[in-house]
């Protein structure tokens, strides 16, 4: 059995000069750490930002740029 290749784990792929192991792309990919609240909380804003920016485009497409403008201008 010595002629068997090595367990999928024990094999590294070359990405430049370092050296990944499967094992520690494995660990990382599926760890049961949660993400940061920070992390959370910058995603939800970019959510929110490009609601925004989609619902206002619409808006703007739909009604008008002069009547918008008419309308958040009073």
């Amino acid at each position: 059995m010595a002629d068997d290749p090595p367990a999928l784990e024990q094999h590294h792929c070359d990405v430049g000069a370092n050296f990944v192991t499967i094992d520690r792309l494995k660990q990382t990919c599926t760890s049961n750490s949660k993400p940061s609240s920070r992390w959370c909380a910058i995603q939800n804003i970019l959510f929110v930002l490009s609601a925004m920016y989609c619902m206002i485009h619409e808006l703007v497409r739909v009604i008008g740029r002069e009547k918008v403008l008419r309308k958040f201008n009073k």
